[in-house]
């Protein structure tokens, strides 16, 4: 029978010097303390879900009454730098203080992810498709290859730009599957 491991408790080392070690005193700061930031991947909200036929028309409205988007994102290849750029641009706000600012922000960031699906629909391809075993209402069916998460790749892309990057995605699909 092998004998159990345990852990011995770290013995204290003796200070050099004849003085008590005393820490300082935190000091008290006048601002606010920051809301800690969501993981948008891990939040607890419903998602505006849009049946898959319905979503090129859905994307266009959304485009349209947004007057900061509309020169910026135009479903073109190229409009999926701007979509990144909104991203970070979000990501550098506040973070939500209450519920409905989360609820507010997954909306944002769940229309940008129908956006990103619809920039690589029209100029990739795939298929809408219902998927709620991504954790998704819709992603991108390429019947020979995979179902792609867009909604799921914005929304990783916001909690950590660095590692996942809607570009970098874009850029693998169109080589994977060439342009129509």
């Amino acid at each position: 029978m092998a004998k159990k491991a345990t852990r011995s408790k770290p013995t204290k080392k003796k200070s050099a010097s004849k003085t008590p070690n005393k820490k300082a005193p935190a000091k008290k700061s006048s601002a606010p303390a920051q809301a800690k930031r969501p993981i948008m991947q891990e939040a607890n909200c419903p998602m505006i879900a849009i049946p898959p036929r319905s979503i090129p028309k859905a994307i266009e409205h959304f485009v349209s009454e947004n007057p900061s988007l509309t020169n910026r994102l135009d479903l073109s290849p190229r409009s999926v730098i701007e979509l990144e750029k909104e991203i970070k641009m979000l990501r550098k706000q506040p973070a939500p203080r209450n519920e409905d600012e989360v609820q507010g922000l997954m909306d944002d960031l769940t229309w940008l992810g129908y956006y990103f699906g619809e920039t690589i629909r029209r100029n990739v391809g795939g298929k809408w498709v219902k998927c709620p075993e991504l954790g998704v209402p819709a992603a991108l069916d390429f019947k020979a290859d995979a179902t792609w998460n867009p909604i799921g790749k914005v929304l990783k892309c916001y909690d950590d730009a660095k590692m996942d990057s809607v570009t970098a995605m874009y850029e693998f699909l169109s080589h994977r599957h060439p342009p129509r």
